[in-house]
């Protein structure tokens, strides 16, 4: 029997919005259609061996609280295998307002919301690359703001883990200062989604923070110089502080041959990213179980396919790193 396994980050909100066959659900007569649209994913789609996912709403879209049954309280009312992660990503951060703030307090006090995020710094964009751009400016804001909302609503000692979106150069020097600055606390939880800083960033974040954990995503199979950051903070980083995520729709698995077959997608570049008010947004059909991308997006149940090239590089079995990872996602997200 295969591992159980967990998604500890994915947007299958957006991903219902981009496969046909599920976006019609969207246009039905359900009362509950983003729901209905991702029950429907996960039985045509997802291994049994899937347990469940953090979905994680971070545009102005998918946190508006301003119509009577908003998407997100569909998918935490009517799925058994979703829970929710709120928080403004850095690319939107221009949109940050009062009416966001009280959002977010509105879905942190949903109980299948057991994470703040994503939020962060992201340097990556030509909008940012400047060290005196206004945007940089502008992301601090909305991340202290965010940081300041997030000690209200779980003050601590609390085991609510944040969920860090660091992209860029000096993005992760800038978000632990931040983090310093803010007097978060030491013993806060953290995921760093989907990782791709240095080795020694890392280190330095793990240290402050000992319950700090990386993201490890479909980028871990890319050739690109983030892919090969990510390659070596999976080989080098103890499993013990590593968390297994698809950032679905996004990241697809590259080329990925196991030693059994070949269950890898032959695209050779990540889905591309267009910017929508913040968000982000990609496209995705297969046959349940088998794991490939879906018309170059990722999904759920991918995530056996990504442990096991974290396995290839740390020369350990995937059951193993697929139980371990299974641990650490219990430990950091108390599913």
């Amino acid at each position: 029997m295969e591992p159980k396994f967990i998604d500890t980050h994915a947007h299958l909100h957006y991903s219902i919005e981009k496969i046909p066959k599920y976006k019609k659900i969207l246009h039905s007569n359900s009362p509950n259609p983003f729901a209905e649209a991702i029950n429907a994913l996960r039985r045509d789609h997802f291994p049994d061996e899937f347990e469940g996912c953090v979905n994680v709403l971070c545009d102005v879209e998918s946190l508006s609280c301003s119509v009577a049954n908003p998407p997100w309280k569909q998918i935490a009312n009517h799925t058994d295998f979703v829970y929710l992660a709120a928080g403004l990503h850095p690319v939107a951060a221009f949109l940050y307002t009062e009416s966001v703030a009280a959002d977010l307090l509105e879905i942190h006090s949903h109980p299948k919301t057991i994470a703040f995020g994503e939020i962060g710094l992201d340097y990556h964009y030509e909008m940012t690359a400047s060290p005196d751009s206004p945007m940089r400016d502008t992301q601090k804001r909305a991340l202290r703001e965010q940081l300041g909302l997030y000690k209200i609503l779980y003050p601590a000692p609390t085991s609510t883990p944040l969920v860090l979106h660091m992209r860029g150069e000096q993005a992760y020097a800038d978000t632990l200062a931040i983090l310093k600055e803010e007097q978060i606390s030491r013993d806060t939880f953290i995921h760093a989604h989907c990782y791709t800083g240095t080795l020694d960033d890392a280190r330095e974040m793990m240290e402050w923070f000992p319950n700090c954990y990386v993201g490890i995503t479909g980028a871990v199979t890319y050739t690109t110089g983030e892919g090969k950051r990510m390659k070596n903070i999976a080989q080098h980083v103890s499993i013990d502080r590593i968390l297994v995520e698809t950032d679905a729709p996004y990241l697809p698995i590259k080329d990925y041959s196991p030693n059994t077959q070949n269950e890898g997608s032959t695209s050779n570049a990540a889905p591309v990213v267009e910017k929508n008010n913040g968000k982000q947004t990609g496209s995705s059909n297969n046959q349940k179980g088998d794991g490939k991308p879906i018309k170059g997006t990722s999904h759920p149940g991918q995530i056996r396919m990504i442990s096991q090239k974290i396995a290839d590089l740390k020369g350990m079995s995937c059951d193993e790193v697929m139980g371990l990872v299974r641990s650490n996602a219990r430990t950091v997200y108390g599913i």
